[in-house]
């Protein structure tokens, strides 16, 4: 029976079993595997105007390590999300297939981790954003990487059940659920078995297939028997990766992602850990095999990715050439990308951890922008998924940064709201949805009074009253978590453009209005 020893570091100190030094001194024989673990990148070239993450930092690290004759093996894992969302995903991308795979789709991603030499991945529920299995499959191939998948299927347009196809060998063949990589070092070997996992999500395409992660978890078990180290590549929500390392024994260490905030834990023993979105900081593994008892030891720290890490010469080439195509897209477009539109020392909030559970700074400018394009409009609220930037924006501010907060856009809309109505979305943001992730980001002239309740230009929301309330054709249209009676509130769509020529466009409507208010410092 394997015991495990893991060491987090970084101001975190995870300790399970630890065999004595007596029971197990063949320290001249440990064998080492560095494991280099991301998760939910959306950004190649960096955030915060490029003071943390990219992938080109990251590629110099993997390389070094390689370059280092003491690692037995260095393998990398992307635990999901990495498609999409992006501005990319926008641009059109010439030579693609009409209405099916003509917009960039991922591309630069593949291209860039195919650059760095990454090794394993899982699907996020993110990369079915992609509006067809035709591109999201097209991904797949292009990869240089092994996607693993032990528990997504799709059912194509003759409703037959197929599973997504990898090249193996130069043929196509069913992406493997689980794999063997056989790990050879000073003349010792060891079989290392690895599985991938996606959690089950709202909103998914009528055509994807769930089976419980859980038992597909288990099968994937029972085929890894054998191998002398289980990991597991998942995209579940941190509850679920707890319920999965206390509900399918052996695993014996979970890279997961989904939640964008790094933490490590354990749960029945096993560890799980994730790093924070876009590689601004990213996991280092140092796997320890113990050949004559037969134990593991993991060594782990978090890693934050700065400037300091010099940029290998080959991926930020590629990088290089997306960047070029993404600025002369946005020019094409009429977009300045560099152009400077806003300054504030004080940092706008627009990170997953903030923006999807509270009110922010940067939900604020938005939401007050999309009221003032609404002629009449009493308010605004807009669903806070649609802010996707990740990340904090101060100093310098410029058209990109917008258009990466806001890469989808969106029409605003005017809606005909019951005062009845309105307080039960404010409220169930609030009471509900803060939890989920799903909180409702609402214009300045809301506000919360613990004493009096919902507020509007400082008078209390009557229920039978009704406003004026500018959203999004999103929102209006399909809802949100808890909010699907948003629906059925009446709306009409507003002109392409107002009398002023402004494009019907979020992402048009905020850099004016960031515009309007900038003041050089």
């Amino acid at each position: 029976m394997k015991n495990l020893i893991l060491i987090a570091l970084s101001s975190l100190l995870l300790i399970t079993c630890c065999p004595t030094k007596q029971a197990c001194d063949d320290s001249e024989k440990v064998l080492k595997i560095k494991v280099f673990q991301l998760n939910d990148v959306y950004e190649i070239d960096g955030i915060e105007h490029g003071n943390y993450g990219n992938l080109a930092r990251v590629a110099t690290l993997i390389n070094q390590a390689k370059a280092d004759t003491s690692n037995a093996r260095v393998i990398s894992v992307l635990s999901g999300d990495f498609l999409s969302p992006s501005i990319y995903n926008t641009l059109g991308y010439p030579g693609g297939t009409p209405k099916i795979d003509d917009k960039v789709n991922g591309r630069q991603m593949i291209e860039t981790f195919n650059s760095m030499g990454l090794d394993y991945v899982a699907f996020g529920n993110h990369e079915f954003d992609l509006k067809s299995v035709t591109a999201i499959q097209n991904r797949i191939l292009e990869s240089e990487f092994t996607w693993l998948n032990a528990n997504l299927r799709y059912r194509a347009a003759d409703s037959t059940i197929q599973s997504f196809k990898v090249t193996a060998n130069g043929k196509a063949a069913d992406m493997p659920g689980w794999t063997t990589d056989t790990i050879r070092y000073k003349g010792q070997q060891i079989l290392m078995g690895l599985t991938g996992l996606t959690l089950d999500f709202n909103g998914k395409p009528d055509y994807l297939i769930y089976e419980d992660h859980i038992a597909a978890g288990r099968k994937a078990m029972k085929a890894l028997r054998g191998t002398d180290i289980q990991l597991a590549i998942t995209h579940l929500s941190k509850e679920e990766d707890i319920d999965f390392a206390r509900s399918v024994k052996g695993m014996e260490a979970i890279f997961g992602g989904h939640e964008h905030v790094n933490y490590a834990l354990h749960a029945n023993g096993t560890p799980v850990y994730k790093a924070d979105a876009n590689a601004r900081t990213i996991y280092v593994h140092d796997l320890l095999w113990h050949p004559r008892c037969q134990k593991l030891e993991i060594i782990s720290h978090l890693l934050e990715v700065t400037p300091e890490i010099e940029k290998d010469p080959k991926v930020a080439a590629v990088i290089g050439r997306w960047t070029t195509h993404q600025d002369t897209s946005l020019i094409n477009m009429g977009y300045q990308p560099y152009d400077t539109i806003f300054y504030t020392q004080t940092p706008l909030d627009a990170t997953e951890e903030g923006i999807r559970h509270q009110q922010t700074n940067m939900g604020r400018i938005i939401t007050d922008a999309t009221r003032g394009y609404a002629p009449g409009a009493d308010a605004a609220i807009i669903n806070s998924g649609s802010i996707r930037l990740d990340s904090y924006l101060s100093g310098y501010i410029n058209e990109l940064d917008i258009l990466k907060t806001l890469p989808y856009g969106g029409t605003v809309v005017m809606t005909r709201m019951p005062g009845e109505t309105l307080l039960m979305a404010l409220t169930t943001s609030e009471t509900q949805n803060q939890a989920k992730g799903s909180y409702l980001q609402y214009s300045g002239d809301i506000s919360n009074d613990p004493a009096k309740g919902w507020l509007l230009n400082g008078q209390a929301i009557k229920a039978d009253s009704t406003y004026q309330i500018a959203s999004t054709y999103y929102l209006m249209k399909y809802g949100d978590d808890n909010l699907q009676f948003l629906t059925d509130v009446p709306w009409e769509s507003l002109p392409d453009a107002n009398a002023q020529g402004l494009k019907n466009d979020l992402r048009d409507i905020t850099i004016a209005s960031m515009k309007a208010e900038y003041q050089k410092p």
